[in-house]
């Protein structure tokens, strides 16, 4: 019975495929992707020795088609990594639209599936769709497809991590990756990324920014005090603060404000050790 169950919901998986033309498994192309309107690059605790702004260049180059003779196949990959809301898939959307690029955006809902063999299908159904439209690949949620092969529980872990191994090697395009977990990466992969950026809570002046870039007041050297002392504050954090006091009051303080960025990080739990790269 369990064989037969199993025989007819693959044939209904199919069915469902077909009818939608296959898009739920080859994620989503935009032309544009929205950049929030209080997103910026100033204020953003980057860790390495690349600026963003170079990274944002070094792309432009790549895809204007300007070539190193001795490098054998075009190729960028690009790993963001860092804790959850520090800025990353900001980032990307802002840089497709500064070097005028199409942006593909694979999420793990878009790939991973129950049936054998169709996540596999589903990595090599999104670069073939990043490829014909010449357009930048962002897998979110990275560390759902880049776990290490050496404490994989299933063999279909293995056989997903070498297809984006090989799909990689012969992609030619410029690949972008996110996670907050980078720790939990396959060392293979990791290797294949040329550039690592980790994007890290905000320092004292990121606070102070994104608190004048969000709420467009002065801070009182008490109330200034106050939000330096909250840890792991991040931008998704000011967003979230914004959007919140908005429909709460018409005239929110700072007290109000800052009292919200508290409680914010409050909610975050305690902090997860993590091993990440440095470069």
């Amino acid at each position: 019975m369990a064989n037969l169950m199993d025989d007819v919901g693959a044939v209904l998986d199919e069915a469902a495929r077909k009818a939608n033309g296959d898009k739920a498994k080859t994620g989503i192309d935009l032309a544009e992707m929205s950049v929030a309107a209080n997103y910026s690059l100033e204020g953003l605790n980057i860790k390495g020795n690349v600026p963003l702004e170079k990274l944002v260049a070094a792309v432009r180059r790549f895809r204007s088609g300007e070539r190193r003779p001795d490098v054998d196949l075009p190729r960028l990959n690009i790993l963001l990594h860092g804790p959850s809301g520090t800025g990353k898939t900001a980032f990307v959307r802002y840089l497709a639209r500064e070097v005028g690029a199409p942006l593909h955006v694979v999420r793990a809902s878009d790939i991973l599936s129950k049936w054998i063999g169709e996540s596999e299908k589903g990595v090599a159904k999104a670069f073939q769709m990043a490829r014909e439209k010449n357009a930048i690949l962002f897998l979110d949620e990275a560390d759902s497809f880049f776990q290490s092969r050496d404490g994989a529980d299933h063999s279909w872990e293995v056989t997903l991590t070498n297809e984006f191994l090989c799909q990689m090697e012969i992609f030619g395009g410029c690949l972008i990756c996110s996670t907050n977990y980078a720790e939990n990466f396959d060392t293979a992969v990791a290797r294949r990324f040329c550039f690592k950026i980790r994007f890290d809570y905000l320092t004292d002046n990121g606070k102070e920014h994104f608190f004048a870039s969000y709420f467009k007041t002065p801070l009182a050297t008490a109330e200034k005090s106050r939000l330096q002392a909250i840890d792991r504050l991040t931008v998704a954090d000011f967003r979230t603060v914004k959007e919140r006091l908005f429909y709460l009051s018409d005239g929110e303080t700072n007290e109000e404000r800052l009292a919200a960025l508290e409680e914010e990080v409050a909610a975050k739990g305690k902090v997860r050790a993590t091993i990440g790269f440095n470069r």
